[in-house]
């Protein structure tokens, strides 16, 4: 199976995915870039008014694959 790195982006803040995780396909890739993103934005909100969350997806070969990105804001109605 292929490995995949999950690097992720909070801000200027970077975690770098050194272990990877085997996936059955592509789209398993997908999914879990979503469910990764959805987790990050779990744990980061509400800290903030607004954040951008991103995921990054390397393959064995350190080639970018897929980018995941979301952005939350939050503003009060006066």
């Amino acid at each position: 199976m292929p490995r995949y790195f999950f690097d992720t982006y909070d801000g200027d803040e970077a975690v770098v995915d050194h272990v990877g995780h085997e996936m059955p396909d592509f789209e398993a890739v997908k999914v879990e870039a979503a469910r990764a993103l959805a987790d990050l934005a779990k744990k980061a909100l509400p800290s903030t008014e607004r954040r951008e969350l991103t995921i990054e997806v390397r393959d064995a070969q350190s080639r970018a694959v897929l980018r995941a990105v979301i952005m939350v804001e939050i503003f009060a109605q006066p």
